[in-house]
């Protein structure tokens, strides 16, 4: 069985647009408040009163390094992050495109690609996040206890999926 990583889990209905987030990221990644080095970008639906958070989500299949020409972008098998090499990317931006989440930009200040890199597990834009919207999970260290353990249901036919209860149970 595969691995399960953990990551920021975004719960937009909490969040308030008060920006936190975004201050505690450009500070721990250029030591400075303002938001243009910030990799969360949180933006205002001004129909609905509604906010969208955009960061990195460290997807299991990551588009951004399937497509990344140079190889800049990998995924770390240990820690589940995807990680940017500044020395081999071209700025070519294609990871800005391919990714669902918008959770890759490119810096206007700096000129160069930025996206979450997990701040070694200390998330501080998480831990500044006073409403909840953000937070770090740790459910892949349930997957990753358990999930090559012996299954100890039977499974169904090869033309079923199986009964509702044995579902639930999974």
């Amino acid at each position: 069985m595969g691995k399960g990583y953990n990551t920021i889990a975004v719960y937009p209905d909490k969040c308030n647009g008060c920006n936190d987030c975004i201050e505690a990221c450009a500070q721990a990644k250029a030591g400075s408040t303002d938001p243009g080095h910030s990799r969360i970008r949180v933006a205002k639906d001004p129909d609905d009163e509604y906010y969208g958070v955009a960061l990195c989500r460290q997807c299991g299949d990551p588009d951004c390094v399937k497509n990344c020409p140079s190889g800049a972008l990998s995924k770390d098998p240990e820690t589940g992050v995807v990680q940017w090499d500044e020395q081999k990317c071209v700025n070519c931006l294609l990871c800005t495109l391919t990714c669902s989440y918008a959770g890759i930009t490119s810096n206007g200040l700096t000129g160069q690609v930025m996206k979450c890199d997990m701040c070694d597990g200390e998330v501080p834009c998480v831990k500044s996040c006073k409403e909840g919207a953000l937070e770090l999970t740790g459910s892949a260290d349930i997957f990753n206890r358990w999930g090559d353990l012996e299954d100890l249901f039977v499974p169904g036919l090869s033309a079923c999926l199986g009964c509702n209860s044995e579902l639930l149970i999974r």
